[in-house]
C-alpha cells in the first residue's frame, strides 16, 4: 500500500471536521450546557473550577468506559450513575431552552426561575427514574387468515441492560416466559 499523500490526508482530515464538530457542539449542549445554565440562575457568584468542568465534560463517557473497559459491580453503578445523568442532563436542556426564550423576552428573577427549573427537573428526573424500572404489556390481535394456528409473539424494546442491574433483567425475563410466546423479538435498545 501506498502512503498517503499530504493532500489526501488533509482531505480526510476535513470530511471529520464537520462531523466532529456537529458531535462537540451537541455534547456540549447537552451535558455541559445545562448544569452550568442553573449553576448561574441559582449561584451567580459561583464559577466552575477545572475539576467541575473536567467532570461535566468527561464524567459520563469515563463513566461508561470504565464499565466496558473493567467490568466489576463498582463500575456498572457507575456507568448507571452516568447514563442516568445523561438522560437527566436532557431533561434539564429541555426544560432551559424554553425559559431561555422566556428570559430573552422578559426578565424574570434569575434565582426565582433557576429554582422552579430545579424542582420542576428533580420531578421529572424522580418520575423518569421510576418509569425505567417499569415496563408495560399491551396485548395487539392481529386477524389473518395466512396463519394455520394462532402464534403469540412478544416484543421487547428499551431494555437497556447495559444500566441496570440483573434483577431488572430477570423481571423482564420471567415476565416475557408467563406470556408464553413462540417467538420474542428485541427491536431496540438492549444495551
Amino acid at each position: 500500500m501506498s502512503e498517503a499523500t499530504p493532500v489526501a490526508r488533509r482531505l480526510r482530515v476535513g470530511r471529520l471536521l464537520l462531523p466532529v464538530t456537529i458531535f462537540v457542539t451537541v455534547y456540549i449542549a447537552m451535558l455541559v450546557y445545562p448544569p452550568l445554565r442553573l449553576a448561574d440562575l441559582l449561584l451567580p457568584a459561583w464559577r466552575p473550577g477545572t475539576l467541575e468542568l473536567l467532570l461535566l465534560i468527561a464524567g459520563p463517557v469515563l463513566g461508561r468506559i470504565a464499565h466496558e473497559l473493567r467490568p466489576s459491580p463498582g463500575a456498572r453503578y457507575l456507568a448507571a450513575f452516568s447514563l442516568t445523568w445523561l438522560g437527566c442532563t436532557f431533561l434539564l436542556f429541555a426544560l432551559l431552552v424554553p425559559y431561555e426564550l422566556v428570559a430573552w423576552l422578559f426578565a424574570p428573577p434569575a434565582r426565582t426561575a433557576g429554582a422552579v427549573i430545579l424542582g420542576v427537573w428533580l420531578i421529572l428526573c424522580a418520575v423518569a427514574l421510576v418509569g425505567a424500572q417499569r415496563f408495560s404489556i399491551r396485548r395487539v390481535s392481529v386477524p389473518t387468515a395466512k396463519l394455520e394456528a394462532p402464534v403469540r409473539l412478544v416484543q421487547i424494546s428499551d431494555v437497556h441492560i447495559g444500566s441496570r442491574g440483573g434483577g431488572f433483567l430477570a423481571r423482564v425475563v420471567e415476565r416475557v416466559r408467563t406470556l408464553e410466546p413462540n417467538f420474542v423479538m428485541i427491536t431496540g435498545d438492549l444495551v
